[in-house]
């Protein structure tokens, strides 16, 4: 039963990142075209929003997880209680 949540979590994550991809590759697109027709300012903002909105979910998943394995080596470290 753990076998299948660890490969659903997996499929989970999997997809996630593929959709993210999508997503961001479409709104540089997007960005691309924007400044090819002479929309500078909007198209940097497209550009510019999309990467920083990834970089930040990215970054803030990272620390969610360095956040939950600090917690789990505390509570495996701490001394069983009678």
């Amino acid at each position: 039963m753990e076998g299948a949540v660890v490969r659903g979590n997996l499929s989970a994550e999997t997809r996630g990142q593929y959709l993210s991809f999508i997503l961001g590759m479409t709104a540089i697109v997007i960005g691309g075209v924007l400044l090819w027709n002479g929309k500078n300012v909007e198209g940097l903002i497209a550009i510019l929003g999309t990467l920083g909105t990834l970089a930040g979910v990215f970054i803030w998943g990272r620390r969610r997880q360095e956040r939950e394995r600090a917690e789990k080596l505390a509570d495996n470290k701490a001394p069983a209680r009678k």
